[in-house]
């Protein structure tokens, strides 16, 4: 698999396959970004998996005693 990391602005695309997929950011606000996708209709688009929470650490936790 390959990472692509590319930092673009509002109004901007990425274009992959050929064009067959184009992605264009519509707008960004603090850490999240609103994007359009473009695609051919033969993409097959995979449903999106949830996050995964962190490890649970249990530092700072008092545990009363038995």
């Amino acid at each position: 698999m390959t990472t692509l990391h590319r930092h673009i602005a509002i109004g901007e695309q990425l274009s992959f396959d050929g064009g067959r997929i184009v992605v264009t950011m519509q707008n960004r606000t603090g850490r999240s970004a609103s994007l359009r996708v473009d695609m051919h209709d033969d993409v097959r688009v995979d449903k999106p998996e949830a996050p995964k929470p962190p490890p649970q650490s249990h530092r700072g936790v008092a545990f009363a005693k038995a």
